[in-house]
């Protein structure tokens, strides 16, 4: 799950400057600590999540601009589309987090 997540973020470094890879790469290497960190992973990815959603707000209508669209638009929107996988994947590892808490605690 997170490797996949890093090579999304590599892909997604066509396009923008992307921080999905080295989170990714952070997270591969925190899942397995105690849990004071899985509150930290938490933070990051509502922090990312929200930083990835206002990033498709902006640049979503500027991509479609009819001046920009014909400037690198099938890579544009590939970006934007892995940035969506992105966000779905972040929604699975923080849903994998809370099952991860409710284990633990049995």
């Amino acid at each position: 799950m997170f490797t996949a997540g890093a090579i999304l973020g590599a892909i997604s470094c066509f396009s923008r400057a992307d921080y999905n890879l080295p989170l990714f790469a952070f997270l591969m290497v925190m899942w397995n600590q105690d849990d004071n960190e899985k509150n930290l992973i938490r933070v990051l990815l509502i922090i990312t999540t929200v930083v990835d959603i206002l990033w498709l707000m902006f640049w979503i209508p500027y991509y479609n601009d009819k001046e920009i669209a014909k400037w690198n638009y099938g890579l544009h929107m590939f970006v934007v589309f892995v940035s969506i996988l992105e966000i779905g994947l972040k929604a699975i590892v923080f849903l994998a987090l809370f099952a991860a808490k409710s284990n633990n605690r049995q």
